[in-house]
Order: structure tokens, then C-alpha cells, then sequence
């Protein structure tokens, strides 16, 4: 049912993305931030509390609703977004098979694979921020640009990495653009243009220590 619910409200909210209002649907703007980016993390802690438990079925059937999660988002994706999507979705897939199979041994396999999961999802919406342009769709730009860096704080944490300060503080200017925005507040597009720049070598420079977790 949660997952019916979450799948309408996503629907509903990607509907205005095309009104000429960018805050239009701004009614639904905290709950299409949770569906999108609580969805995957839901399952992947569930996945990992399964593994500890031995219920391999239940935990790889959790990873495969992941990858169903990431299929889903290939269809609003840029070009560049969805092979990164497709790429990962596959991956998990064959997590799945190999965990329910008995054939992972450490639950590490499971943290490498959800931290690249995180990141592919961080440059799809990075990318989709700047697809949406600092004139165009401002509050789009915005909401896509806060989950960018959701994802990318959950594939950095994953990985076992720490969260560095200049990232804290990038998230931190993220959210205050997102509360001006819904406060009603002009829109700052010179600063939006900075963030975009921002986030994107910020997902660049976490992207090497997340790659760098795939042959250890």
C-alpha cells in the first residue's frame, strides 16, 4: 500500500512540472521529496536488516524492489541519467540473485552496491536540475537540486565515508534556497546557477571515493 501511495504521489507531483507556475504544486512538494528519496533508503536498510537475519529471500526480494524504484525513474530521466539508472538497476538485480542464492558473504557487497545506487540517483537528478535551467523552472531546479544532495549524503555514508564540512555546508545552502523558494521569496537565479556548479563537483569528487569502493 506504501508503495501504491508513494508511486500517486510522485504521479501527481511530476504533473506540475509542466504548469506555468513552477510552485504550482508545492501542496505536494514535501511528500514527493519523500517518496523519491525515503523510498530506496527504506529498502535498503530493510534489505540489510534481513541479511543479518539470515532471510536471504526476504532480503533480496527488498533489493529488487529497489531496482524496480530506479526503472521507474529512467522514465523522466535525461539521456546520461538513465544508462547510469539502467546500470545500476541491473546491478542490483544481480545482488538479489546472488544474495538469495547464499552466494554474498558480506554484507558489505550490499553497502558498495546501495552507496552506487545513491550516487547514479544523485547525478540523475543533478542532471535533471540542470536540465530545468535557472529561468525556465526554478522551483523544479530546486527540488531536484535538494535530493540530488540527499542521495549523494546517503552514497557517501554508505560507502563508509564521512560527510566533510564544505558538504555540510553546501547542504545546508541547498536547504535555505529551498526555504526561501517556499516562503515566496525572489528567486535568486544567480545563486541557483552557482548551486547547480556546486552540487555537480561535489558529486564529482564524492563519485571517486563511491567508484573507488568497487574493486576493494
Amino acid at each position: 500500500m506504501t508503495c501504491i501511495i508513494s508511486l500517486i504521489i510522485v504521479t501527481e507531483a511530476r504533473a506540475g512540472r509542466d504548469k506555468p507556475d513552477p510552485s504550482s504544486d508545492i501542496l505536494y512538494f514535501e511528500e514527493y521529496v519523500q517518496a523519491v528519496e525515503d523510498e530506496p533508503e527504506n529498502r535498503f536498510h530493510r534489505a540489510r536488516e534481513y541479511f543479518f537475519k539470515d532471510d536471504m529471500e526476504a532480503s533480496a526480494r527488498e533489493i529488487r524492489k529497489s531496482a524496480v524504484f530506479l526503472r521507474l525513474e529512467m522514465g523522466w530521466a535525461t539521456k546520461e541519467g538513465k544508462k547510469g539508472l539502467v546500470t545500476s538497476s541491473l546491478e542490483l538485480d544481480k545482488l538479489a540473485d546472488e544474495v538469495e542464492k547464499g552466494k554474498v558473504t558480506s554484507v558489505k557487497e550490499l553497502d558498495d552496491a546501495f552507496s552506487r545506487a545513491h550516487y547514479t540517483l544523485a547525478k540523475h537528478y543533478h542532471l535533471k536540475a540542470s536540465e530545468s535551467g535557472v529561468q525556465e523552472a526554478y522551483g523544479n531546479l530546486v527540488r531536484e537540486l535538494k535530493i540530488a544532495v540527499k542521495h549523494l549524503k546517503h552514497a557517501v555514508l554508505w560507502s563508509g565515508e564521512k560527510i566533510e564540512s564544505a558538504f555540510k555546508e553546501m547542504i545546508k545552502d541547498v536547504h535555505m534556497m529551498e526555504k526561501k523558494m517556499l516562503g515566496g521569496e525572489k528567486q535568486d537565479q544567480e545563486q541557483a546557477g552557482k548551486m547547480v556548479e556546486s552540487v555537480g563537483r561535489e558529486i564529482e569528487k564524492s563519485g571517486r571515493k563511491v567508484e573507488s569502493k568497487k574493486d576493494q
